[in-house]
């Protein structure tokens, strides 16, 4: 389906368009290539979800509620980002930083909770490792949220 949008995208460049309308079809290309990636984390979080049931490895609640919070504020940031691209409305875009910003935050906040947890030996090596691979495809969601709602606003900004 990418490569279908990618290549249709590319077509439209090559015909006869404006300058304006040439930058518009780059940009999109750069927001599909960042849905892409943010498919790729989703994929990677639904993995390490499914290695912990099949081990059966659990978290304190806190940290359940620590990755529900996360993963919420990714949820917002990634709607914030749509609908900056859907809606042409920058201010969208300035959400979608503040959350990103907080999930920047929140992934080293928790990063060094998972040290910690580790070493007190709350829970094991791997269900640690897991948990700081959840974060990181969290994060890395977020950033590609980020630059879609960049993408728009530049365009249109």
């Amino acid at each position: 389906m990418v490569d279908k949008l990618s290549n249709y995208i590319m077509d439209i460049s090559a015909l006869q368009i404006s300058e304006k309308e040439h930058q518009e079809a780059t940009y999109i290309l750069q927001g599909i290539s960042d849905l892409e990636r943010i498919s790729a984390h989703c994929k990677n979080i639904a993995e390490t979800m499914e290695y912990l049931i099949h081990k059966k490895f659990y978290f304190t609640e806190d940290v359940k509620q620590n990755l529900q919070y996360m993963g919420t504020v990714c949820k917002e940031c990634f709607s914030y980002s749509i609908q900056a691209f859907e809606s042409n409305d920058c201010r969208y875009m300035k959400s979608t930083i503040k959350k990103e910003s907080l999930i920047d935050d929140l992934e080293r906040m928790y990063r060094k909770e998972n040290v910690k947890n580790m070493a007190k030996q709350i829970y094991g090596t791997q269900e640690g490792m897991a948990f700081q691979d959840l974060l990181i495809n969290l994060e890395r969601i977020s950033d590609h949220a980020r630059n879609i709602s960049e993408i728009k606003c530049k365009v249109d900004g």
